[in-house]
């Protein structure tokens, strides 16, 4: 799990791909300048969420902690990883709002 980021392999070839796109140097790691166009694409709305963007800033420094400004393949996926996790949190924290304004309840 460790090795994929808890990706199946299909996963990871679909990961794979995703990285050779913003990766357009060839050079086998995403450099500062690939990364702020991979950033503004896995957040559009980065310039308007605070939130979104004080969390990107966190995993971005979790995922490069030696601040290189470059990510490799494996780096990428935990990156990957940890987006799909707020994303997840981001999605569950709007439904919980909307049950408690509709005060809906199962």
């Amino acid at each position: 799990i460790r090795e994929n980021a808890g990706y199946t392999w299909e996963e990871v070839q679909r990961m794979r791909e995703k990285f050779r796109k913003f990766d357009r140097d060839g050079s086998g790691d995403i450099d500062n300048h690939e990364m702020a166009k991979l950033v503004q694409d896995l957040c559009p709305d980065l310039a308007t969420n605070i939130a979104k963007r004080a969390e990107i800033t966190r995993i971005l420094s979790e995922v490069d902690p030696d601040k290189s400004g470059h990510v490799d393949f494996p780096d990428f996926l935990r990156l990957m990883r940890q987006v799909d996790e707020m994303q997840d949190r981001l999605r569950m924290a709007k439904e919980t709002f909307a049950i408690e304004k509709s005060k809906f309840s199962s």
